[in-house]
């Protein structure tokens, strides 16, 4: 299934907007700080390629991190030069299905996405980090 940009280029919706039709533009959000407006497109992008494992898997995304200010990224240890800080990551997990599982839908069908880290089961890991680098990259969360 393919998705549209939902907005006009150059501007951003209101936060309970919705971008596809299981995300809202306030799930990208750093505690409720919105991205900077240059960031909308990589929102999107991210968006749509969660979409597309939800329409396979029938089972709720959460979203646990996307967008980053850097003073948080700092204050939670994240990398120096992380792509949260430009909205081109997300760290989710999908409800009742298994974190390998969900690591494989995200690499076979959201084909935008490139770099993936995946949690060891341990909290607050128990999560895959999906961003959208140029090249292929994989990791696990120590």
């Amino acid at each position: 299934m393919t998705y549209d940009y939902p907005y006009e280029k150059g501007t951003t919706p209101e936060p309970d907007y919705k971008l596809t039709p299981n995300f809202r533009y306030r799930e990208f959000f750093c505690h409720g700080i919105e991205p900077p407006e240059k960031y909308f497109d990589n929102v999107m992008q991210c968006a749509i390629q969660l979409q597309k494992v939800r329409d396979l898997i029938k089972k709720p995304i959460i979203i646990t991190s996307a967008y980053r200010t850097k003073e948080y990224n700092a204050k939670i240890g994240g990398a120096k030069y992380s792509q949260h800080l430009t909205a081109s990551a997300v760290d989710s997990h999908a409800k009742g299905l298994d974190i390998k599982i969900y690591l494989t839908y995200l690499v076979r069908y959201a084909t935008e996405f490139n770099g993936f880290c995946i949690g060891n089961g341990i909290s607050p890991h128990n999560l895959i980090h999906a961003d959208l680098r140029d090249k292929f990259w994989v990791d696990v969360y120590k």
